[in-house]
């Protein structure tokens, strides 16, 4: 099950991380963690460097 993260900012000259980061994830190996939770990166709504949204997977 997925999960849509919010995001709504102009990443110019930012990566995925970058807009992770801003969203309160920590990387944690090849895993993202927030809030005590894991999740894998499942891609992005965006349009040019305009990110909507990014779309995580929890992980058990």
């Amino acid at each position: 099950m997925s999960i849509e993260f919010p995001v709504g900012k102009d990443y110019e000259n930012g990566s995925i991380k970058d807009v992770l980061h801003d969203l309160g994830f920590h990387e944690d190996g090849r895993a993202f963690s927030k809030d005590g939770r894991r999740y894998s990166y499942e891609g992005c709504d965006k349009y040019q460097s305009y990110i909507f949204s990014v779309t995580m997977n929890p992980l058990k």
